[in-house]
């Protein structure tokens, strides 16, 4: 007869075996067995969810070394269908809490904290088929087709920029994720951090702006950015469309009216001429320097006289106060020569010339060699012709 000892001792370790291999049960369950019944592509739920698992599709994922039981870690009957009383969706935070609490502080997060039925979860930007059993890390390019899913517009103008271009070749162009960290904190950047975030690829460009004529100061501060006249979804190099017109005009609210009357006024109205046609697009200020730019891309053979002139000598020996095309024929409101309104019509010529040749502080600074006196003229036998709007000297 055995000892009483002995038989509590037995079922002692029978018990303790038997919690061991209760508590071992799905960490025994290998992909294997799951797709026994899983492989079913048909396989759905009484209130129709798909349970189905593509076995290349999940082998293919960032999970797929992972045993099934990982992530579906509720307590179950596996041998049972079906295995769980409530199911209980699978919660990436269990792995990924760092993660997940800086999605929390996102602008998503946020977002779906307030109950926006449109946030994104994780499936929806990990898993380019959305199958949650596919999910994948994402990188500058895979980021964006998980940006489509709900950011359709911003990326369609993506596609027409100058940066999906150069993604196309090969080259380091910037994505979404380069300005919208995805699990961030940060809200979309201000026009400020727009600058910056393009100074990365493009250094030098706010110095070259602030030398331009858009100077960064008080006055202009926080509002001259990459973003007052480069679309940040579709960046391209700006040119002649009613974009850059739109731009200018948020800053220089009368520049368009300045055009009524002028010579150029159908050009731009049409769209053959905006500000790009005489100013730079970071260089703004001199654009009647540039040889076959400003003025001279059109007016070639003026262009060349005026560059043969003593005012055009005068301006590159640093003579800023000598004649440029905009002296005399003014700036955005151009009227035609014939035009007697014209500072170049012949009726206005001595007024014109007057203006820096009778000018005696500009006399004495020795910026005029020819000084003239516009009284002495009046009375002469030209003036008097010229009071009469006779063809005269």
């Amino acid at each position: 007869m055995r000892s009483p000892l002995k038989l509590t001792t037995v079922f002692v370790v029978i018990l303790i075996l038997n919690i061991i291999a209760a508590v071992n049960t799905s960490a025994s369950i290998s992909v294997d067995d799951c797709l026994i019944c899983h492989d079913d592509p048909d396989l759905t739920t009484d209130d129709d969810r798909q349970i189905s698992v593509d076995e290349n599709v999940y082998s293919g994922s960032t999970h797929g070394k992972l045993n099934c039981t990982e992530c579906h870690d509720q307590s179950a009957d596996w041998e049972d269908i079906p295995h769980f009383l409530h199911y209980r969706p699978v919660k990436c935070q269990n792995c990924h809490q760092e993660t997940s609490s800086l999605y929390d502080e996102s602008f998503h997060g946020v977002a779906f904290t307030k109950g926006v039925s449109s946030t994104p979860n994780c499936v929806q930007c990990h898993s380019p088929t959305l199958d949650p059993h596919g999910i994948q890390s994402l990188d500058l390019r895979s980021a964006e087709n998980a940006c489509r899913i709900c950011h359709q517009e911003e990326t369609n103008r993506y596609d027409a920029g100058v940066h999906a271009l150069a993604a196309e070749r090969g080259l380091g162009s910037p994505g979404c994720i380069s300005c919208h960290p995805t699990h961030n904190t940060n809200l979309p950047p201000s026009s400020g951090a727009v600058s910056l975030l393009c100074e990365k690829c493009h250094p030098g460009a706010m110095k070259a702006l602030s030398k331009g004529g858009h100077s960064i100061q008080a006055d202009v501060e926080g509002i001259i950015s990459c973003a007052s006249c480069h679309d940040v979804h579709s960046t391209h190099k700006p040119h002649l469309d009613h974009g850059i017109l739109e731009s200018c005009n948020k800053c220089h609210s009368d520049y368009i009216a300045q055009f009524t009357g002028s010579v150029h006024e159908n050009l731009i109205n049409e769209g053959e001429m905006n500000c790009l046609s005489c100013h730079r697009s970071h260089q703004i200020t001199d654009a009647e320097e540039q040889e076959n730019f400003g003025c001279g891309q059109c007016h070639t053979e003026a262009e060349q006289e005026y560059r043969s002139s003593a005012h055009r000598l005068a301006r590159l020996h640093g003579d800023k106060i000598a004649a440029s095309c905009a002296a005399c024929h003014n700036g955005h409101d151009i009227l035609k020569v014939t035009n007697p309104e014209s500072p170049a019509n012949h009726v206005n010529i001595p007024k014109t010339c007057g203006k820096c040749h009778t000018d005696d502080p500009i006399i004495t600074s020795d910026y005029v060699r020819l000084p003239i006196s516009l009284p002495s003229y009046s009375e002469s036998i030209h003036g008097k012709g010229w009071k009469e709007d006779k063809l005269t000297a």
